[in-house]
């Protein structure tokens, strides 16, 4: 393997090519060749242990199009597959095996899921202050108990996205209130006379120990607009943590969580804030933010595994206090382009690979 590689594996979605991300992905080919690193995408059912080879596709701008040909085992591995609970054994099986070959390196692990990355965190001193409090639901009766306790509360998959499935519950005067989306991603919204009648609702959530709940917090404006600051993290050409960007998510009025996919439109951080908060608690705000963007990497590595990129959700409540709702392994690129920041966007994208440029000539010059 004379010629050092980068692997993208992804999962299939049609049409032809059958992935997503393709103009992400036509982005790295092409940058990749001008560095001299062959970039490919694959599917982990497309790994053959047997010839250490691969059939993956490559693009080729000549011809304006994605070539499926065989590859040997890339040098390094950009992981943008995202688990849906429907993979087959021999797919976690093939994934497990090549974070095993002593040849091909992962530029980042996957973060194992929120309730892991929530305690990881909240056994920190400097961060616990930033999440809110969470529990394992291990049995319905947990939700009924947090209920009586926060008389306002959310439950959430441990390993959910794009706000499929979280739902807020709410003890009201005259019964109880439930918003949010359901397991297909559809929005809902029900009033219950009483907790059993809504308990009875929500067994299609699953109430067990891929469900987390916690309190409800105010992080909307006072026109009931959900919002959070999405913030992009990643490593870079020189191999350090930095921030690429950051942006607002704002969602519809009277929704539950502001995901883009969800219809939420996106906005410039500091005007944003500026309409709802005075100078000091902006100035804190971005300290918070800032603080967690140049520490929780590093300490999530420390504890988790070598990571590539990091996508964090943080939450505003109205009383300026910062929450972090949410961190992401494999984060998108959306938010930059509903701001139409295209260097941002193009950065974004091109991160990775930089890094993975750094990491092949540091094991070059170390003889590695």
């Amino acid at each position: 393997m004379n010629r050092q590689s980068l692997g993208i594996m992804t999962m299939p979605y049609p049409p032809s090519p059958p992935f997503a991300e393709k103009n992400n992905f036509k982005l790295l080919c092409m940058a990749g060749e001008k560095m001299g690193i062959e970039v490919f995408v694959f599917f982990p059912r497309d790994v053959d242990f047997h010839s250490r080879s691969i059939n993956g596709y490559i693009y080729q701008p000549a011809a304006a199009s994605w070539i499926k040909r065989r590859f040997p085992f890339p040098s390094f591995i950009y992981d943008r597959f995202f688990y849906t609970g429907r993979e087959s054994k021999h797919t976690i099986s093939v994934i497990q095996r090549l974070k095993k070959e002593p040849k091909v390196r992962f530029l980042g692990m996957g973060l194992a899921g929120k309730w892991q990355t929530y305690r990881l965190l909240s056994q920190h001193p400097l961060f616990s202050r930033f999440i809110p409090p969470s529990e394992i639901v291990s049995s319905p009766a947990v939700v009924e108990q947090w209920l009586q306790k926060y008389r306002d509360i959310v439950i959430k998959p441990v390993g959910g996205s794009l706000g499929r499935g979280i739902v807020r519950i709410c003890l009201t005067e005259g019964g109880v209130l439930l918003i949010g989306r359901n397991m297909r991603n559809m929005p809902i919204k029900k009033f219950f006379s009483s907790y059993p009648s809504c308990k009875s609702y929500l067994k299609q959530y699953h109430l067990n120990r891929h469900t987390l709940v916690q309190p409800y917090l105010s992080l909307s404006t006072p026109d009931r607009e959900p919002f959070d600051v999405r913030v992009l993290i990643q490593k870079n050409a020189s191999g350090t943590w930095a921030c690429t960007g950051m942006g607002v998510r704002k969602g519809k009025p009277g929704s539950l969580t502001s995901n883009l996919h969800g219809g939420g439109r996106t906005c410039a951080v500091e005007p944003f804030l500026k309409k709802y908060f005075d100078e000091p608690q902006i100035r804190q705000i971005f300290a918070d933010i800032t603080f967690m963007t140049e520490n929780v990497p590093q300490y999530l590595e420390s504890r988790h595994g070598p990571l590539v990129e990091l996508g964090m959700d943080v939450g505003v409540d109205r009383k300026g206090k910062v929450w972090l709702i949410e961190i992401n392994s494999k984060p998108g690129r959306k938010i930059f382009y509903e701001l139409k920041e295209p260097i941002l966007r193009k950065q974004s994208v091109l991160n990775p690979i930089l890094y993975a440029r750094h990491m092949m000539q540091s094991e070059s010059n170390s003889g590695g």
